[in-house]
């Protein structure tokens, strides 16, 4: 049933996807001081989008580095649906001002990979969806196990 082949592809996705977030939330964090931070209009494959652009500095063992990423799931919006960007974006630029220390989540093998924040709500969607996906496979064999059309 493909059903159940969608389901169990959704589940390990939402397993893969819980795994990686967790190993971030495992990463060391250092203070680090915001440089600068804006919401800007970058250009997608298919879409002009507003998105977070921090610009951080921390240090490891004495060796300084400048960081670039917001999140492991950065906040995006499409500019076709929010022309301009939205309270949700702006409200970063209040909680990130210029010159504050902040927390740097970092990479311990490659210290110059680094977030400011973790998103650990990526792999829900996929959770929810393979439940779906498996009930609805089991509600479809159970009907056609009791319909008849099943053979034996």
């Amino acid at each position: 049933m493909s059903t159940t082949g969608f389901s169990l592809m959704f589940g390990y996705f939402a397993w893969s996807l819980h795994g990686t977030e967790q190993a971030l939330l495992a990463r060391p964090t250092v203070p680090g001081r915001m440089l600068a931070i804006s919401v800007e209009l970058g250009v997608g494959k298919s879409r002009d989008y507003w998105s977070v652009k921090p610009r951080y500095a921390y240090e490891i063992k004495g060796r300084s580095y400048v960081g670039e990423d917001l999140s492991n799931s950065p906040p995006r919006e499409y500019r076709l649906w929010n022309p301009q960007p939205s309270p949700e974006l702006t409200r970063y630029l209040a909680r990130y001002p210029v010159g504050a220390t902040v927390p740097v989540h970092y990479d311990p093998r490659i210290p110059g990979r680094s977030v400011l924040e973790v998103n650990t709500g990526a792999a829900l969607g996929f959770t929810l969806a393979s439940a779906v996906l498996g009930l609805c496979a089991v509600l479809l064999f159970s009907w056609s196990r009791r319909d008849g059309s099943h053979a034996p």
